[in-house]
């Protein structure tokens, strides 16, 4: 599944990004403040992109969280199949909780590493017009090379509300951990 969503961003991006370079005709022969606008218009589109990114994956991880935690609405779902094993005279399950959440922890992870695909918009269009302008003749803005910004990867990984619920994943995770440790004694 993973990816499966990775080709659709990618696909997505590749039609955004084509789709601003259409109109980029339009502002391309402008003054200095059409200039500027345009590069409004590129921050705005890509802010956007973050914002969508963003909440694409604390849905994902919502989601994820409702399933081992539950919610005022839902019980817990069934996730992992757990047997309870004797091995060398010792009851314990299989595979082992802290197995199973460090896979947890684990999908958490690259469900975030999934938004990795997808550049910034920003710097893209700015290489890829900047191209397109040297090969006119036209000269390059220095503010443009001066952009950078942080990967959409690097803002999502980051941020407090993602963090906030992973913690709420793995304290679902050691609550579930305690719960099978009551039965198993």
């Amino acid at each position: 599944h993973r990816d499966y969503v990775k080709k659709c961003f990618k696909e997505r991006h590749v039609v955004i990004k084509e789709t601003m370079k259409s109109m980029y005709i339009h502002f391309k022969e402008g003054s200095s403040e059409v200039q500027r606008e345009w590069r409004n218009l590129v921050t705005q589109v890509d802010r956007n992109v973050e914002l969508a990114l963003r909440q694409t994956v604390k849905r994902s991880l919502q989601e994820l969280s409702r399933a081992i935690n539950g919610d005022a609405k839902t019980e817990p779902q069934l996730l992992f199949r757990v047997n309870i094993v004797l091995e060398q005279g010792r009851v314990d399950y299989n595979p082992t909780m802290i197995n199973l959440t460090h896979v947890v922890n684990i999908v958490a992870k690259e469900l975030i590493s999934t938004v990795a695909v997808v550049p910034r918009l920003r710097e893209v269009l700015a290489a890829e017009i900047e191209l397109d302008a040297s090969a006119t003749g036209i000269e390059s803005k220095a503010e443009d090379k001066a952009d950078k910004y942080p990967t959409f990867y690097a803002v999502i990984y980051d941020d407090v509300d993602m963090l906030k619920i992973v913690v709420l994943i793995m304290n679902g995770m050691s609550a579930t951990a305690t719960e099978l440790q009551k039965y198993l004694s």
